[in-house]
């Protein structure tokens, strides 16, 4: 079965998103009015939602990074745990290096 190449795909998408901001560009050029408290400054409507779609992404980034963490070092912890069990079961499965000893419960007669 042939596999599917993501990087050909990963570039196809990124040709149409390319496109598809500059055609957005173009289409709201116009100049928008934006009120920041004390000052009020003109700038192109599109460059406003482009700002701000990277502002979503950075904020949701960084909103995701504490439970990215924590599942990282859970992860990390389970994989020792998994290490650790894999080495007793071939301790088991080998087994003991030396005969053991009976234990006698009757103590000899002196």
């Amino acid at each position: 079965m042939k596999k599917k190449n993501p990087l050909k795909w990963q570039l196809i998408a990124g040709l149409a998103i390319a496109v598809f901001v500059a055609l957005f560009t173009i289409i709201n050029s116009n100049p928008t009015e934006i009120d920041l408290l004390f000052i009020k400054i003109s700038i192109p409507l599109a460059l406003v939602v482009i700002l701000m779609i990277l502002l979503g992404a950075i904020l949701g980034v960084i909103s995701a990074m504490p439970s990215s963490y924590r599942l990282k070092r859970e992860i990390r912890k389970l994989k020792a745990q998994i290490a650790d069990l894999e080495k007793k079961n071939t301790a088991l499965i080998s087994g003991p290096e030396e005969e053991p000893r009976p234990i006698s419960l009757i103590s000899p007669i002196k």
